[in-house]
């Protein structure tokens, strides 16, 4: 929160990571102002989620630091990238509300659908291909283009890739273990793919159906 001296503790803090970054001749620093569930900037949409333990972050919550950050690199010559680093959102978290049971019934999860037919759990396994999914990572993508892209010091956006995003990242280190390929099952996926590559999957049906996509996309995809 904020205190005497809030500023000015953030504007000799800077001035010490440009110090730092001169020193070590570097010219671009990239900074999360996104983390988990919640920003750590201003703003009424990707405020902060308690049930994620993120309450400390949202509206007003270090306001004025991101542009002030931004004014001092660019007073200084330097890059300044904004990092994000999605886990999900409230209101994603708000839409996972979908059991393995329900799943296998066919009802429809916001997460990462594995050859077994379970949600995948851990961090960053939320179905990004899924339109409420990236619709709500583009609104923030937008929101940050929108506060801060008019400043010239900050070149840009980075998204931090978790572990489930592609199939070449490797395995989910935090939970289930799950590596990329081994998700991507789910009804609402193996449909996209379908429109999206002109590649028709048997009508594999039932419980067994995650597995069988599983076994003939490896073998004929």
């Amino acid at each position: 929160g904020y205190f005497d001296g809030y500023y000015e503790a953030w504007y000799q803090t800077i001035a010490n990571l440009i110090s730092y970054l001169r020193f070590r001749g570097q010219n671009t620093y990239f900074a999360g102002i996104y983390m988990y569930h919640g920003g750590w900037f201003p703003s009424a949409r990707f405020q902060g989620d308690p049930a994620t333990g993120s309450d400390t972050f949202g509206e007003g919550w270090q306001g004025g630091v991101v542009e002030l950050m931004a004014k001092m690199f660019e007073t200084n010559g330097l890059n300044l990238v904004l990092g994000v680093q999605f886990f999900g959102s409230r209101r994603i978290r708000e839409m996972d509300t979908v059991s393995d049971a329900e799943v296998i019934i066919g009802k429809d999860s916001v997460r990462m659908i594995t050859k077994d037919g379970r949600q995948a759990n851990g961090y960053g396994v939320y179905n990004f291909l899924l339109p409420e999914v990236r619709d709500e990572m583009l609104a923030l993508a937008g929101e940050i283009a929108d506060k801060y892209g008019s400043y010239p010091g900050v070149k840009g956006v980075t998204w931090l890739q978790m572990p489930l995003f592609t199939p070449s990242t490797g395995k989910q280190k935090w939970s289930q273990r799950y590596s990329g390929l081994e998700t991507g099952y789910g009804d609402q996926t193996v449909l996209l793919f379908e429109k999206e590559t002109g590649i028709t999957l048997p009508e594999f049906s039932g419980p067994g159906r995650f597995s069988d996509r599983y076994d003939w996309l490896l073998e004929n995809a």
